[in-house]
């Protein structure tokens, strides 16, 4: 994924009420945040529901290199809470 586009707007509005004290995590927020960063590079990974193709959730990872020991990190990691359709359809 290049860049994060109106499904992660969709997705938000989706489950905002899920994380109440969170920041917005619209297309806007992420592409600033994530995809347009100067001199910093992440790799983000989306969760998409295979019929319609709407984000279901998303990871944001970064990896550095620290001596000889390559480090990772979860930046953001964004999934519902309640409500999701897929955790009723057992």
């Amino acid at each position: 994924m290049t860049r994060f586009d109106s499904r992660f707007d969709r997705f938000w509005q989706r489950i905002r009420d899920d994380y109440p004290i969170m920041l917005v995590r619209d297309a806007t927020y992420l592409n600033w945040r994530y995809v347009d960063a100067p001199g910093v590079t992440y790799e983000r990974l989306a969760l998409e529901e295979t019929t319609s193709g709407e984000i279901e959730g998303f990871a944001v990872l970064r990896t550095t290199l620290r001596g000889d020991r390559i480090r990772g990190r979860i930046c953001d990691l964004v999934t519902p809470r309640q409500g999701h359709r897929y955790a009723r359809a057992r």
